[in-house]
């Protein structure tokens, strides 16, 4: 029989700091994201303000 291999137990307060760190992480990229769409979009009526010229 194969023995199965669970992950160990941690502590709550390390816990804690996994998920703020994964948090911070996701919060940072969809900052990036956001700020890249909103320079699309300014871009795109920009364009859209010449074409109606």
């Amino acid at each position: 029989m194969n023995k199965k291999n669970y992950p160990q137990e941690i502590e709550y307060n390390e816990w804690l700091k996994r998920q703020n760190y994964f948090l911070n992480e996701n919060n940072k990229d969809l900052k990036k994201k956001l700020a890249e769409a909103d320079e699309y979009i300014k871009y795109l009526l920009d364009k859209l303000e010449l074409l109606n010229k």
